[in-house]
Parts: C-alpha cells; structure tokens; sequence
C-alpha cells in the first residue's frame, strides 16, 4: 500500500495555533487494475440498479476537435451518456462524507468541456448498496467523447488517511505570517497549497493556487459547501512533498491518465443544506 511522508509533521509544536486549522483527507492513490462493482475505484465499474435510468447530460456539446477541424463551431445536440469517474465505499474510505445511512458514493462526468470552467459535468449519486441486488451490467456508452483525458483508465484505489492544514492564504494574517517565518527558519514548505496533498482525494481542504480563495457557494440555494473529492492526474508535482514511499514509474505518477485544463485538478464540492443539489466545481 503506498504510504505518504507527512512533511508538515510536528509543525503544531512550533506553531500550535494550527491544530485549529488541520483536518484529515483521504488520498485514494489510485493503481491501474480491473476493479470490480463491490470495489471502490477510480473509472471502474460502478454498483447500479438496472431499474434505474442511467445519466446523460443534455447539454449542447462540441470537441476539441471540431474547433481545430473541418466542420468548426458544430454542436452536437445529442444526449451523452455520463462515465463512471469514482466509486468509493464507506468501508474503505475514513472520511466519507454521504447522508446518514449510505455506505456508497458514486461520480459520474461528461466527458466533454462545459462552460463557465471548461471541465467535465459532474453528478453524485449516494446508495445504500445492500438495497442494489438487481445490477445493471452494461452502461451506455458515449457515441463520442469530447475530450479523451477526461476518460479515467480503470483503477483499483488504496485510501490512506492523512493531515492536511488550511491553505496559507485563508489563514489569519498573523498566523500567516508566523507560518512564513516557520518557512524561511526550517527550510520546510507549506505555502502555494503544499500545506494540502496532491492526487485524488477525499474530503480535506482545498487549494487555490490558479485563482484567489473563492466562496463556494450552491447555486440552488446558496448554502456554503463542504469540499467533497479532488481528481488530479498527478500522484505527487515537482517539489515531490506529497511524493508516496516506494512510488517511482509513470504509471504510479499518472495512473488514471486524466488531465483537467492545462494539468490542474477538479475540485467536487456538496451542498450543506441539501445532498441532492447539484455539486459544485473548481478548478486549480
């Protein structure tokens, strides 16, 4: 199982006002496998009734492709079949956010580019998956999909519970500035949200490193929302702070072969009013 070195360990004994600021994030470290429906994944298949509809999204849609091609500015008007992006069971994963009662989270996206981010369209289901005995074992598929890193290869996942503390910028300012003077003291790094993991990830914080800090609010009601899962391409970045003991090829670097925007991350947010809204998104 890989295990991550946790760079900021003992940072509370010189800074003690962070323990206020320190939450647990689990980080999937998904591995390229053949998961099957009773495991949790990352693009694997996922537990679904057959008495239910699959997702599509309705959206008008164009490719990258047609931009750069022959038939430029088309827009396919055809409903396109949601893929599975994540499915993560109770069981396995220690900071599992869903409604009481549920033991199963389900991501699903349009693997197509949708305004006003430029990302997938992703949607949530939770389940009780004791109440799934008649499964649904082929999905539709997309006839087309817009952009190709958006499709996950099939991974198995190894969550591994870890610490996280609040991005450098939302800290008070005097705490803030202590951290920046623990820095330059130390030689450690936390600032540039290295202070929050790289990879996929489950609950934790959220980092903010394309943008400012912005409030996540739902678009239905308005409601704050709680930072629900992180899908990044990368396992580990260049700094290699959040790099996992033992991991070193390609493919344990970039096992799910995903890329948001120019190598950023998708940030999957929920409402806290209400588990059925729409999620919310960001991108950093």
């Amino acid at each position: 199982m890989p295990i991550t070195p946790q760079h900021l360990d003992g940072i509370t004994d010189d800074l003690p006002e962070l323990a206020a600021y320190r939450r647990t994030a689990t980080r999937l470290h998904p591995r390229r496998g053949a998961p099957g429906i009773g495991d949790s994944s990352v693009g694997g298949p996922l537990l679904w009734p057959a008495t239910e509809e699959w997702p599509v999204c309705t959206d008008d849609h164009r490719s990258w492709i047609e931009f750069e091609g022959p038939g430029a500015g088309k827009i396919d008007t055809d409903p396109v079949p949601l893929i599975p992006v994540a499915q993560l069971y109770r069981r396995d994963t220690a900071d599992y956010l869903g409604p009481e009662g549920t033991d199963l989270l389900q991501v699903l996206w349009c693997p197509v580019d949708h305004d006003p981010l430029w990302t997938p369209a992703v949607t949530v289901r939770w389940r009780r998956s004791g109440e799934v005995t008649n499964v649904l074992r082929t999905p539709p598929s997309p006839s087309w999909v817009g952009n190709d890193l958006y499709v996950p290869a099939a991974c198995t996942v190894s969550p591994e519970q870890i610490t996280e503390y609040e991005y450098h910028a939302l800290l008070p300012g005097d705490l803030a500035a202590r951290v920046a003077v623990w820095e330059e003291r130390t030689g450690r790094r936390y600032g540039w949200g290295r202070s929050i993991t790289t990879g996929w990830k489950v609950g934790g914080y959220a980092s903010w490193t394309l943008t400012d800090p912005q409030p996540m609010r739902c678009e239905d009601c308005g409601s704050s929302m709680t930072l629900l899962l992180k899908a990044h391409g990368a396992e580990w970045d260049g700094d290699e702070l959040w790099h996992p003991v033992g991991a070193h090829t390609p493919a344990e670097r970039d096992p799910t072969g995903i890329v948001i925007g120019r190598g950023y991350a998708l940030w999957v947010w929920m409402c806290d009013a209400d588990w059925e809204h729409p999620v919310g998104l960001s991108m950093q």
